[in-house]
């Protein structure tokens, strides 16, 4: 027994011998595959970008497949995965909040969001619900810091304040944003 997985990005593959698709798994067992789980990753594509995946069946006899006449379906956008900065922390200075952080290594984002709210609402937990106020949106860049300023900013001093930055990614049109990551500060 086995199976073979075929990959196209513009419809599905209806032939496993055929030009159509990529054939990214092929794989024999001399047990039932109903009896064992079969996941895999699959490799070289594009975030956002939708995938067609075929699922053929086939026997072995004298070292040749035979495909079986019915086949499966399956459609999959890929997942975009958004690295989020680390060692995110806060410095109190007068009449000011200092940011800093660390870029993720990876470039795999176009830029950052930080949101802010008072010590009585918590984290912003979304870069795009309403809880909270972004405080800067800015292109990915080698700047690693961000002074939040009580006269340019509406902050009191004196106050603490809840941070989380998010990283974000465009593609196709769509943006992907990365989980935030926390601090607090006192202006």
């Amino acid at each position: 027994h086995g199976i073979m997985i075929k990959r196209d990005d513009n419809s599905y593959s209806k032939s496993p011998t055929g030009e159509k698709g990529t054939i990214i798994l092929d794989k024999t067992n001399d047990s039932h595959f109903q009896h064992e789980d079969i996941a895999m990753t699959s490799t070289g594509i594009e975030c956002g970008k939708t995938y067609y995946y075929t699922i053929f069946s086939y026997q072995l006899l004298d070292g040749k497949k035979i495909f079986a006449k019915n086949f499966a379906y399956a459609e999959n956008s890929a997942i975009c995965y958004v690295d989020r900065v680390s060692s995110f922390k806060t410095e109190s200075q007068t009449n000011k909040t200092l940011l800093t952080w660390n870029n993720p290594e990876k470039f795999n984002y176009n830029g950052i969001i930080i949101k802010r709210n008072p010590q009585n609402q918590g984290y912003p937990l979304s870069p795009t619900d309403t809880n909270g106020t972004i405080i800067l949106k800015k292109t990915n860049d080698e700047n690693y810091l961000f002074e939040d300023r009580a006269a340019a900013h509406s902050i009191e001093c004196g106050k603490l304040y809840f941070y989380s930055i998010f990283t974000y990614k465009e593609v196709n049109g769509k943006t992907y944003y990365s989980s935030p990551v926390h601090a607090e500060g006192i202006a």
